[in-house]
């Protein structure tokens, strides 16, 4: 147990002897006091599908420990509050007391119209504690509760009325309302028309009016979510169909404090054969299958991930944190023209080589509420949804799997044990492209996650920013003309990073049509 929870429980005992006051005090006393910045607003929208309450309003832990709610004035807790520069007023509170796990997320949605209730969270039985759905919440947050394999995001905190488009939204370490002022922001989320205590920089320029499945998110392209201060800069607009507000394709993925958060623990990636190139059959595979959402064929991507954690994952998702999509920029391209691929649902199946024989390897799903009838784009999250909470069947508590054992539905990927997984990519548009994964996954004790992205080559030399890591180094194809040579194989690492990605470009050769070849591709290094 935890000295804060010690200290916690001592003081619910002591209640009754009269000296609660001086042990609380003394617990709360040792907690640095917030800084603006440790915690964030990271996802929002002010009206959604379902209509003009259809909102939602998600917090981010953005450091790596747990954070303990404590107001910085004497009051009872935070404040999210909104303003359009004549009314201000708050949204919902988050009493003093309340954890949000290192990395993790807090989730405040309206009662009247949230739609996203169905969006998959954490483990489901069998799993860590979950939070409940809040009272009088309605339907279908309470109706549904945990259904199937995984719960559902059911917001943390609630309110009841509609927020006007174009507020500007702030979280304060106080409940007083007069006491709301620049020493007690923590952070704000604004448009260009929001008084500047309720936005950051000249705030966000657009402003959705249109019932549509869209999200306001902090840029993950670096893997951190992005903060500079300036709402402009560290938001990206996205939506599941492009409109004249909308140009980014992407989709909404609320969070709440049950959800798989990052963590300082590793799950490793590596080719599914590391006798070839990460461009090569079976770790790469290109494919003129036309399907919906791949007029040009797909791209198969298979990878082997390890469980290096001391605990059996129960819960494990990749979220797209970049990718080259309807809505890229040109200038983020060689040649001013993206490739348009799109993240579908994969399926189990066989692949193999001379190396390794013929292996299993299993699909991830889109995950959905939200529909998305054009594919995953800009934060959609593929779900490994045979790795659950379930009891591990009898030889998996006993010895790890080798290339040939399959997962089972309804089980934990136990330590050391590893799973081959396919990423499918469905091509629109040949030219220069990226897929970048952040992987999110949670344990039974307790709540972790992890790290490494698999880009079209695999995981790479990284190149990202992490805060204090050693960069890993993993296996991964011929570079590019004057780049520094990759390893073949994984090197010793003595702290793993809690982030780690690999930025590449991908040139994509147009596909025959009489050929089922993998096409060959050009990497050019960022």
């Amino acid at each position: 147990m935890r000295p804060f929870t010690r200290s916690f429980a001592l003081a619910l005992a002591l209640l009754a002897c009269g000296i609660y006051v001086s042990i609380t005090y003394r617990a709360l006393a040792q907690v640095p006091p917030i800084q603006a910045g440790q915690v964030i607003i990271s996802e929002l929208r002010l009206r959604g599908q379902a209509g003009a309450e259809d909102e939602f309003v998600e917090l981010y832990n953005n450091t790596d420990q747990d954070i303990f709610v404590q107001s910085t004035d004497g009051t009872s807790g935070w404040t999210v509050a909104i303003s359009d520069g004549q009314i201000t007023g708050p949204l919902f509170t988050i009493d003093n007391g309340t954890r949000i796990p290192a990395r993790g997320h807090l989730l405040g949605a309206n009662v009247n119209g949230y739609s996203l209730c169905n969006y998959p969270s954490g483990s489901g039985p069998g799993g860590p504690p979950v939070t409940a759905a809040p009272v009088g919440a309605a339907a279908p947050c309470v109706t549904n509760g945990v259904s199937g394999t995984f719960t559902h995001t059911t917001p943390d905190r609630t309110w009841d009325f509609d927020v006007p488009d174009g507020n500007g939204v702030a979280l304060f370490s106080t409940t007083n309302g007069l006491n709301m002022n620049a020493a007690t922001r923590l952070d704000a989320f604004g448009f260009t028309g929001s008084p500047a205590l309720f936005r950051e920089g000249t705030g966000f320029p657009n402003v959705v009016t249109a019932n549509s499945e869209h999200t306001y998110y902090r840029d993950l392209r670096n893997a951190l979510p992005k903060d500079t201060t300036d709402n402009a800069a560290d938001f990206l607009l996205v939506g599941t169909a492009i409109s004249i507000q909308i140009t980014r394709l992407g989709a909404p993925g609320p969070e709440n404090l049950a959800s798989p958060i990052v963590n300082n623990t590793t799950i490793t990636t590596s080719l599914l054969d590391p006798t070839v190139a990460a461009s090569s059959p079976p770790n790469r595979e290109r494919r003129p299958n036309v399907e919906p959402n791949a007029d040009l064929g797909v791209l198969l991507i298979r990878r082997t991930f390890t469980n290096n954690t001391t605990q059996p994952v129960t819960r494990l998702r990749f979220r797209v944190v970049n990718i080259t999509t309807i809505g890229t920029p040109g200038v983020e391209c060689a040649g001013g023209t993206c490739a348009d691929v799109r993240a579908l649902t994969s399926q189990d199946g066989e692949a193999g080589s001379p190396s390794i024989g013929v292996v299993a390897v299993r699909g991830v799903r889109l995950e959905e509420p939200p529909e998305q009838p054009a594919g995953g784009g800009y934060n959609a999250s593929l779900s490994a949804d045979f790795i659950t909470g379930g009891s591990p069947s009898p030889a998996a508590a006993t010895q790890p799997l080798t290339g040939n054992d399959v997962i089972a539905l309804n089980e934990p990927l136990q330590p050391t044990f590893s799973v081959n997984i396919v990423f499918k990519l469905g091509v629109m548009r040949d030219g220069p492209f990226r897929f970048f994964l952040n992987i999110e996954a949670q344990n039974t004790v307790p709540r972790i996650i992890l790290i490494d992205g698999p880009s079209p080559f695999g995981i790479e030399r990284p190149t990202g920013r992490p805060k204090s890591a050693t960069p890993i180094a993993v296996p991964a194809a011929a570079p590019a003309p004057a780049a520094p040579p990759a390893p073949l194989a994984p090197a010793p690492v003595p702290v793993a990073p809690r982030y780690v990605r690999a930025t590449h470009v991908i040139m994509l050769k147009p596909a025959k049509a009489k050929s089922a070849k993998a096409k060959r591709v050009k990497r050019v290094r960022r």
